[in-house]
């Protein structure tokens, strides 16, 4: 009877809240066919070309993911692959070349390769040849002369670190995973590895691996706490990792290589799920995971300032890319009402450019229900936090159904987001609560932790 208690108990909220605080008068949305609320395009940008006119891309706007280059002045966009069956995901242009690189599998194996595409030949080589093998690209050198691999070619069940160089395209190794050790970055002189291991859903470990004394360093503790490599300097005497031991939340740490010595670098209120520092560190962004929508902060890197950061009001931030010049981002942004669109900002000039338009030609936007985060009292007290969306159709005189939705786990977080699933329910007439239950990620680590070892009941 407890369980469905709590079941009629969250459906009654979602009825409270269909009648509290309208902010407008309720009306009927056109309705939509769900074919034309699932006719939308992902598009994911890669990088800036030379010169920085046109972003690399790869986009399913053919049904299939292939790449593309769009450019920035008129926003066209010219297909760079023609695949019909074999899914192709952009990685970057090739460095002085306008020839990319690009990763598949196999019909699905799973085996991805990476590929550098002539452009002018139209033909592809396949940088790892390895059957049966799986490989990523993960990063350019210092001078990006040579591109760093992650792949398990010497042995299925490990990841090591190879570097490629860009004229004879010969793999060398720079690290072998031989004890569950995994590469997750790299110093710009190579010097410096960084190696993640993990050891359950709430707990892993960091470690330093010294390429030139061949000696390996324990940075995290013994805390049930998640430790990951962020950046590093390029002079090689600082990494920034994030952690969340002694805190519910992710923070940054400068972590001076030479001293050995940890300070405290940037915390928030939420997790901090990500730092990255600029080609030539002009600027660095922090990522905030914040209520279940993405915060990003750029920030002056030597002097730790503040820079002015385009501002989307139910925007989702995805991800940023900074250019070579560090004069421009690309920007993925997307919203509850709308997939994820790539945008240009322009630092100096403090101007914004969209580029891509992926909702349907047959949605209106304005049809679409805008998420609200809202948080409710479960059974014991317990403060539960979801992502509400409420029909516009939905008054005091016109009380609708409503639908739970919850998301997978173990862990996971339900986001503000686009849902062509969550918004025909919404167009139908249905509320939506999409619910954080205990055990979800991005409240703490505390709150992660309620359903261990208790799935399926205090959840």
């Amino acid at each position: 009877m407890q369980y469905k208690n709590i079941f009629f108990g969250a459906l009654l909220l979602v009825a409270l809240y269909s009648c509290k605080g309208e902010k407008e008068e309720a009306r009927m949305p056109e309705q939509y066919a769900i074919e034309d609320l699932y006719s939308t395009v992902s598009v994911y940008g890669s990088g800036f070309n030379a010169d920085e006119t046109k972003i690399l891309v790869n986009s399913n706007v053919s049904g299939v993911y292939n790449a593309y280059e769009l450019s920035i002045a008129d926003t066209v966009s010219t297909p760079l692959t023609h695949s019909q069956k074999q899914t192709v995901f952009t990685n970057d242009y090739l460095p002085g070349s306008s020839n990319f690189i690009y990763n598949a599998d196999n019909n699905g194996d799973e085996n991805s390769h990476l590929y550098l595409m002539d452009r002018k030949t139209g033909k592809a080589k396949d940088l790892t040849p390895w059957p049966n093998t799986s490989n990523s690209f993960r990063d350019w050198s210092l001078g990006k002369k040579s591109l760093y691999v992650a792949s398990n070619k010497r042995n299925v069940k490990f990841f090591d670190l190879l570097k490629i160089d860009t004229l004879t395209w010969n793999p060398k190794v720079l690290y072998e995973n031989k004890d569950g050790l995994s590469p997750a970055g790299i110093s710009k002189s190579e010097r410096y590895i960084a190696l993640t291991k993990e050891i359950t859903t709430d707990k892993n470990e960091l470690y330093l691996y010294n390429s030139n004394t061949k000696t390996t360093k324990r940075i995290s503790t013994d805390q049930d706490a998640g430790w990951f490599p962020a950046a590093f300097e390029k002079n090689d005497s600082i990494m920034y990792y994030r952690t969340n031991a002694d805190s519910e939340f992710m923070y940054v740490v400068k972590y001076n290589m030479s001293s050995g010595k940890s300070e405290k670098y940037y915390e928030s209120k939420w997790d901090v799920t990500d730092m990255t520092i600029s080609e030539n560190e002009k600027y660095h962004l922090i990522y905030i995971n914040e209520d279940g929508k993405n915060k990003v902060l750029l920030f002056d890197h030597k002097t730790g300032k503040p820079v002015d950061f385009p501002e989307f009001k139910d925007g989702d931030v995805q991800y940023a890319v900074v250019s070579k010049s560090e004069t421009k981002l690309l920007l993925s942004v997307g919203s509850s009402t709308s997939p994820a669109n790539l945008y240009v900002y322009d630092i100096p000039a403090k101007k914004l450019k969209q580029l891509t338009s992926t909702l349907s030609k047959k949605i209106k936007q304005d049809d679409l229900v805008k998420a609200e985060v809202v948080r409710f009292k479960s059974f014991d007290g317990k403060e539960i936090p979801a992502i509400y969306y409420k029909p516009l159709q939905a008054s005091k005189d016109n009380k609708v159904p409503a639908v739970l939705w919850i998301h997978g786990g173990p862990g996971g977080q339900t986001r503000i987001g686009y849902s062509n699933s969550i918004q025909y329910l919404v167009n139908c007439g249905y509320a939506v609560l999409a619910v954080n239950n205990r055990g979800s990620s991005g409240y703490g680590k505390t709150f992660y932790k309620l359903d261990n070892k208790d799935h399926s009941n205090g959840d």
